[in-house]
């Protein structure tokens, strides 16, 4: 009996060894494929706009190459990791299967051959107990036929009281008859106890909680390899995402490049207008000076100069705006002076103008507008107004 006990025992513990040594490999596949995870996220790149800069085509043709490139690089890198996660995928469902075939080879041998050991111990405890109830019998019977002795002896006593040394005697008899019977029942109180205990242990109850455990395990690691499929999607679609993020690069350079066309273009067109504002004065400067001079008149009446406010301007849809031959000379000439002193050159000899709040300090262009002043005309026709300058962080205006 003891042997078939510690022989079951070692076979349960074997059992478990195994267990753990698959749990073991399937944490360490879970492991790696989390190692490849985070490889993923750490080697997505971070792509920055960079600010429209001022250079060759050559250059930008270069910066195209080199960004399709790291493009093509991490799609290659992108569908290595895919193949690693796929092996890694086709062993889990090996190791899942050898898993499966394990456990039902084993739960059917340990099945079996606890149902024999426990079926044969019972067959030697009933048995057993058999030949102990017969004992018992015999042992009451031989108990009875002493009872009726002792009752005969006793009435042997009374009738022989001079016979005392053979009635101790037969009190002695009885003593250790009764020590023999108490040991007996002793004996067959802890058969039966163990009797008991073997039958709880070969219970079939047992049984079914160890294979509900096993259930439980089973739907644990089957959770686990849903938690693996759904991270392999969420791979998937950052794939996705990183295609976007390429189409939105493309746009982008698209509208980088109208941007600087159209640029230029106004940078031209600045240009040709200030040649011919200056080419306007400066003729309008030579006949001016080649008209008669005349005497000053003793009195000179002065006009007011009137400029308008922003508010005026404001409420009115047409302002009024005055005519170019009220305006002094002395003050177009020094608009005019205003006016070169703006433009500046650049290195590649494009005009540039300078972007700087007087108030805050303000360099940024997208923050700085240029607008019209039309309470100050340059020309009347075509109609030219002076330039002002509207800082976006703190509202001022300059010229």
């Amino acid at each position: 009996m003891p042997k078939d006990l510690k022989d079951l025992i070692e076979k349960v513990e074997v059992e478990q060894e195994s267990r753990a040594y698959l749990e073991k490999t399937i944490d360490s596949l879970q492991a790696e494929v989390a190692s490849l995870k985070n490889k993923l996220d750490g080697q997505k790149p971070t792509f920055k706009i960079k600010p429209v800069r001022r250079a060759d085509e050559h250059d930008e043709s270069e910066e195209i190459s080199i960004l399709k490139s790291m493009t093509t690089a991490l799609r290659q890198e992108s569908e290595q990791k895919s193949k690693e996660n796929e092996v890694l995928q086709e062993q889990l469902q090996a190791l899942k299967t050898e898993f499966v075939k394990l456990r039902n080879e084993l739960f059917d041998s340990a099945k079996d051959e606890i149902i024999i050991k426990t079926q044969n111990s019972l067959n030697t405890l009933i048995q057993d107990y058999g030949k102990l109830e017969s004992d018992n019998k015999s042992l009451k019977k031989k108990i009875s036929d002493l009872q009726e002795e002792i009752e005969q002896h006793s009435k042997l006593a009374t009738d022989l009281q001079s016979e005392s040394f053979n009635k101790e005697q037969l009190e002695k008899q009885v003593g250790n008859f009764k020590a023999k019977i108490y040991e007996l029942e002793s004996n067959n109180q802890s058969l039966i106890r163990e009797l008991k205990n073997l039958q709880a242990q070969g219970d079939s109850s047992n049984l079914e909680q160890m294979l509900e455990q096993i259930k439980l395990n089973n739907l644990e690691l089957e959770n686990e390899n849903n938690n693996l499929a759904q991270k392999l999607e969420s791979l998937k679609r950052e794939k996705l995402k990183v295609h976007k993020y390429e189409s939105e690069i493309s746009d982008l350079k698209a509208q980088i490049d109208h941007l600087k066309e159209a640029n230029k273009e106004i940078k031209d067109k600045d240009s040709i207008l200030l040649a011919k504002t200056i080419t306007a004065i400066s003729s309008h400067d030579r006949k001016e000076l080649s008209k008669p001079s005349f005497e000053p008149s003793s009195h000179i009446e002065e006009k007011p100069i009137t400029i308008l406010k922003e508010e005026e301007f404001i409420e009115k849809e047409v302002p009024h705006e005055p005519k170019f031959e009220d305006i002094p000379q002395s003050e177009i000439i020094n608009e005019i002076k205003e006016v070169e002193k703006i433009p500046e050159e650049t290195e590649d000899g494009s005009i540039t103008r300078k972007w700087q709040c007087p108030q805050c300090g303000n360099t940024n262009k997208a923050q700085i507008r240029e607008q019209d002043d039309k309470t100050r005309v340059i020309y009347s026709y075509p109609r030219m107004y002076a330039k002002k300058y509207v800082c976006g962080q703190c509202s001022k205006e300059w010229r």
